[in-house]
């Protein structure tokens, strides 16, 4: 049997998986997310390491028999940094892609005409997201700590480290870093010239099938059986693709967790004209395109904080807090969100930008407010998608397969399917990360299972749009899309005002 394990932004979560792909057990463990200074998003190293030995120590607690665990495959989040000194030890937390503070060096390195064309290298947008921009950014501000780093890892080469004692990364991971030349798929020799970061110090790239044996101390720690292997996986989204089985270009995944994303896996690399979607390597013959939102499922704890507190204290308060956006008609009584609280990457990869409540008035409740931020977060990904189907044509027609926390909600699948203009597809078995990573462990178990081969679950429930819904959705969509354009315009009186601001203490 097989542990998927996807370790997210604010939680671990595990599978067990037989031979026949039936899944026995999950666990999950939750943690937070570090962002007490404006545009900080960073997870502290031990905290997620606990987590993912306490998600294997509930997994084996549930085991339905003797059984013994054969492998272990991780999912992790992409763009993540942590520097580590010469003993292993971590000298910063991990920096998170939701981490928004290299938003002024990327506006700086693009208004510099001598900066690389980094996308058209490395098929990464460029963004504050990125361990490319982090590392430029912690070259201004924190060059002390560089100075002490001896091994630059992420969450996954990290956890790997613990477990194996191998400083790898599967490739997947590393193409989503902003340093691995998409061409050969390898760290790119002309922007660590250009950091000044020595190949040495980064993580060897391999195959996302690659497994190591446990370390056997490590084995003894989890309780699990000297033979078991750790199996390398992939990135969240590749692995979330692979698990609800969109490994063809006419099946688009729709992910909405604390981010959010939709993707294609396509046979053949595609870069964007204007950088507007990622291009990232699986391996030698697939590639995954597409584009990610920091703006899902992080706004409506943003909600529940601010707009809900009285909700906290319910069984499931984003349950709660759902049913009262379903209160409010189509358009919020024409009141419109633009969902970029947290910067944005699709569709303007942009991390300055900032959230708004367009049309607001006095007689607009706290259910509109609910069901426009609902409207806005989906009206971006909708937007996402139109882009990344000019790309791949077959995804124009596709069928949405979607995972994550949103799938919880019949009220808001349906809100998708409506506003996609498409069916949606809610496989029964939503964490499609940890599901893929045990599918890419049993290829590489067994050659047999190639993971290109993988199906849609059978037990799922499918959306259909509602016809009239659905046409006032796409007479409001191209309306919000010109809205979010118009805000997305760089406002520097603005910018300066909010950064001065930012510093101000209770008065």
């Amino acid at each position: 049997m097989i542990i998927g394990i996807d370790v997210g932004t604010t939680s671990t979560k595990a599978i067990l998986m037989d031979k026949n792909e039936q899944i026995l057990a999950t666990a999950e463990q939750g943690y937070p997310l570090n962002q007490a200074q404006p545009g900080q998003a960073e997870q502290d190293p031990q905290t997620i390491w606990q987590a993912v030995q306490a998600v294997i120590a509930d997994i084996q607690q549930q085991l339905p028999h003797a059984d013994t665990i054969t492998a272990l495959s991780l999912s992790t989040a992409m763009h993540s940094l942590l520097l580590l000194d010469q003993h292993w030890q971590p000298l910063t937390p991990i920096i998170t892609w939701a981490d928004n503070r290299a938003a002024a060096t990327v506006a700086q390195l693009r208004a510099d005409p001598t900066t690389p064309d980094f996308y058209q290298q490395t098929g990464t947008p460029l963004h504050p997201m990125t361990p490319l921009a982090k590392l430029f950014w912690l070259q201004a501000t924190q060059p002390g700590s560089l100075r002490q780093t001896a091994h630059f890892a992420d969450l996954k080469s990290y956890l790997v480290w613990q477990l194996t004692g191998e400083f790898v990364l599967d490739i997947n991971l590393a193409s989503a870093t902003g340093l691995v030349a998409w061409r050969t798929g390898q760290w790119s020799e002309t922007i660590l010239k250009k950091l000044a970061l020595p190949n040495s110090a980064l993580p060897r790239i391999v195959p996302i099938t690659t497994t190591y044996p446990l370390k056997p101390q490590m084995a003894t720690t989890l309780a699990l059986p000297s033979t078991t292997r750790l199996v390398l996986g992939a990135s969240d989204g590749a692995l979330a693709n692979i698990g609800i089985g969109a490994v063809h270009p006419d099946q688009i995944a729709l992910t909405i967790g604390t981010s959010g994303a939709v993707r294609v896996i396509s046979d053949r690399p595609q870069l964007a004209p204007q950088g507007e979607s990622f291009c990232y390597r699986i391996d030698t013959e697939h590639w995954l395109l597409g584009g990610p939102v920091n703006n899902g499922g992080i706004i409506l704890q943003w909600a529940l904080t601010t707009l809900c507190p009285d909700l906290k204290n319910t069984n499931d308060p984003i349950a709660a807090m759902i049913a009262l956006a379903a209160q409010s008609p189509l358009g919020a009584h024409g009141l419109i969100f633009l969902p970029y609280l947290n910067g944005e990457r699709a569709p303007f990869w942009d991390g300055s930008l900032s959230g708004h409540f367009i049309g607001l008035r006095s007689q607009h409740t706290r259910a509109d407010l609910l069901r426009a931020i609902l409207e806005g977060i989906t009206f971006n990904l909708a937007v996402v998608t139109q882009q990344l189907s000019t790309l791949v044509p077959a995804a124009k027609k596709a069928t949405l397969l979607g995972t994550g926390g949103f799938a919880r909600s019949p009220f808001w699948c349906q809100l998708i399917s409506d506003v996609f203009a498409r069916a949606l597809v809610i496989p029964d078995q939503i964490q499609g990360s940890a599901l893929g990573a045990a599918r890419v462990a049993q290829q590489a178990l067994d050659s047999t299972q190639p993971w290109w081969h993988a199906q849609p679950p059978i037990a799922s429930t499918t959306y259909q749009p509602s016809s009239a819904t659905s046409q006032m959705y796409q007479r409001l969509l191209p309306l919000w899309w010109q809205l979010a354009q118009r805000s997305a315009q760089p406002d520097p009186d603005l910018v300066a005002w909010q950064t001065l601001t930012s510093q101000f203490g209770a008065l």
